[in-house]
């Protein structure tokens, strides 16, 4: 039995030139990645179904390639890319802050960004609806912001120490 996919994971763009409407973030995620002109965090912010998942994972994936393109995209065929593609990738978290949003939750976090990654270049953490944190695991998580590992890329939603990216709805005609 092949295993199941939900169609939006399924069909989601899997390079930055395959994402619709976006350019201007995806060229600067691509300059950055072929300059290696990396921030520390990202802040992807916008509204619901607009690509911001996409692209922090397609950042993610990019980052850890071992054969990136010339136009800083990934490879698709190395054992990062392939361990990516298949949801295995020791190196991408992804953390619902709605759902943990207590201290204990953020220690772990900080915890967990220490280490170095066990392949790869980068570690990366997505994380969703920071909003959500309680204002004590905000400040936790304030802490990793400010001394940031150079191993781990967050992709939180705090405006003062990352680099800031809008997302904007799309007309019909984008696509």
């Amino acid at each position: 039995m092949d295993k199941f996919i939900v169609s939006a994971r399924k069909y989601r763009p899997q390079t930055f030139d395959t994402v619709v409407g976006q350019s201007h973030i995806t060229t600067t995620l691509k300059n950055a990645i072929r300059h290696q002109q990396l921030a520390h965090a990202f802040l992807f912010c916008g509204p619901r179904g607009v690509g911001k998942t996409t692209c922090a994972r397609i950042l993610a994936k990019t980052i850890n390639c071992e054969n990136q393109t010339k136009e800083g995209e990934a490879c698709d065929k190395c054992q990062s890319c392939t361990s990516f593609n298949d949801s295995a990738s020791m190196n991408y978290f992804e953390l619902d802050a709605a759902s943990n949003n207590s201290v204990d939750n953020i220690r772990d976090l900080v915890d967990q960004v220490r280490f170095v990654p066990q392949t790869g270049k980068y570690k990366v953490y997505v994380i969703y609806e920071v909003h959500m944190l309680s204002s004590s695991a905000f400040n936790a998580f304030l802490k990793t912001l400010e001394e940031p590992s150079t191993l781990c890329h967050l992709y939180p939603g705090y405006y003062g120490k990352t680099q800031n990216s809008s997302y904007y709805p799309q007309s019909l005609p984008d696509f």
